[in-house]
């Protein structure tokens, strides 16, 4: 490999497995990610061969369900994970025959040029926000189908922009160009299976909470036509593997006032929230249909893992995890009342 994997780079097994990368701490030698393709009938090509897709809607439910066929026939591919106590996916660094970096593939996109329709407009896009976000084009990456180049006609474009400040420029961009008509937010449109995927996802949500979040979602729209998401890829982790260790609490529900969204846009999506009466700073969330959604100020209600986080050293503190594998489906964030509403 080039260097250390990162979020939402892929990796190709030995045994033609297809994965991808979840965040950036990793135990020595493993790699977090999920399955994404495995050879077998579908639309997907890559490296001459034909793949199906094994997970659907990114969802905790679809999560356990590629566990258990790892389980099955690479069960060495699975990894207890001491510091969060949950037995998580994670293929040996051993085991991988290819790392495909999301930056190099729009290096050859915009420096080559496309070789096909999508990649055309995802080139096209990609300059847009740059140059008027000021972000230059080598913080930008393509990852998905357009990194595997398995894309075909309905595909999506899904970009990535590395750093915190640079995330976040694009994204006062999306927002100053959906005004402007150059493109089309998910936030101002109805878009039908982002409802249906969240409210399988969240079971416990009403239809009117589902919309009232699809109305918040800022980092997904349309670009000529074609369905684009953004997300941030974090200048460095944050934190080293076995620094921090997160111990279980129990299931708690609550109501929170969002103190802070700028480390929402990335894996793991964090809102720092005002100290409730279960002492919780921070809810966390590995759901990325989640991310981008909240703001300060907004007051929500969130159900989750209640954790206590220590770091060598010293510090602790407690978080809300949203999205655990003990409490699939059971778990969710609302937004009870928006920023600046009175």
């Amino acid at each position: 490999m080039d260097r250390p994997l990162r979020d939402h780079d892929y990796f190709e097994t030995s045994d033609d497995w297809i994965f991808c990368v979840i965040g950036d701490v990793h135990p020595p030698g493993r790699v977090f990610s999920f399955l994404k393709y495995i050879p077998g009938e579908g639309p997907w090509r890559y490296s001459g061969k034909t793949y199906r897709r094994v997970i659907g809607i990114y969802s905790v439910e679809e999560l356990l369900r590629t566990m258990e066929l790892i389980r099955t026939t690479r069960p060495e591919y699975l990894y207890y994970d001491e510091t969060v106590s949950e037995t998580i996916t994670a293929p040996p660094a051993s085991s991988i025959r290819r790392a495909l970096y999301p930056a190099a593939a729009a290096r050859r996109i915009l420096n080559d040029g496309p070789s096909s329709v999508l990649e055309s407009i995802a080139a096209e896009l990609i300059i847009t926000l740059s140059e008027n976000s000021g972000v230059s084009p080598s913080r930008f990456g393509v990852t998905g189908s357009l990194l595997l180049g398995n894309h075909h006609e309905e595909s999506d474009i899904d970009l990535l922009v590395y750093g915190q400040e640079e995330f976040w420029r694009v994204m006062d961009v999306i927002d100053s160009l959906s005004r402007s008509g150059a493109l089309r937010l998910f936030r101002d449109l109805t878009v039908d299976d982002w409802v249906s995927r969240a409210s399988r996802k969240y079971p416990l949500l009403g239809l009117e909470d589902i919309r009232a979040l699809s109305r918040r979602v800022m980092n997904k729209g349309f670009y000529r036509g074609r369905k684009f998401s953004i997300y941030g890829v974090r200048q460095s982790p944050i934190h080293r593997y076995g620094e921090v260790t997160y111990h279980p609490i129990g299931s708690v529900r609550g109501v929170f006032e969002v103190k802070s969204k700028l480390e929402a846009g990335f894996t793991p999506a964090i809102y720092l929230v005002e100290e409730n009466e279960y002492g919780v700073d921070r809810i966390v969330t590995y759901d990325m249909m989640l991310a981008c959604m909240f703001r300060p100020g907004d007051i929500v209600e969130a159900s989750g893992k209640l954790e206590y986080a220590v770091r060598r050293g010293g510090e602790s503190w407690r978080q809300l995890l949203v999205g655990s594998f003990r409490n699939a489906g059971k778990e969710y964030i609302k937004l009870l009342r928006p920023s600046g509403y009175s």
